[in-house]
């Protein structure tokens, strides 16, 4: 929430400086910027995106270096409320782990959702 409103902060003190009367009526430098930050937005959310599923794969190692399942499914992010034996072990796993107070790196049964 704090980067988004710096974001906002930002543009809404760089968007006057980018629109200048010099480039009326097209502001071809302006709408070039703009696009730029749209681009440069979208490389970084791709980034984003890369992140979490490295650092899922590199929980998974660790869940499975400590002999349990790698694969944990995340039944607060799902509807379905059928459940195979695999994901009731990952439950009752993620239940005890829910009352330690564990940050993400410390609890390998963390999975981040991209």
């Amino acid at each position: 929430m704090a980067f988004y409103q710096a974001g906002t902060s930002a543009g809404a003190l760089i968007g006057p400086l980018l629109f200048t009367a010099e480039q009326a009526p097209e502001y071809h430098p302006a709408i070039g910027g703009v696009l730029g930050v749209f681009v440069a937005m979208m490389v970084l959310l791709g980034v984003q995106i890369a992140n979490l599923m490295w650092l899922n794969k590199k929980q998974e190692k660790r869940r499975i270096a400590n002999g349990k399942s790698g694969v944990i499914v995340d039944r607060s992010m799902t509807t379905n409320v059928n459940v195979d034996s695999k994901t009731q072990e990952a439950e009752v796993l993620g239940e005890r782990a829910e009352v330690l107070d564990l940050t993400d790196k410390e609890n390998d049964e963390f999975v981040y959702v991209y």
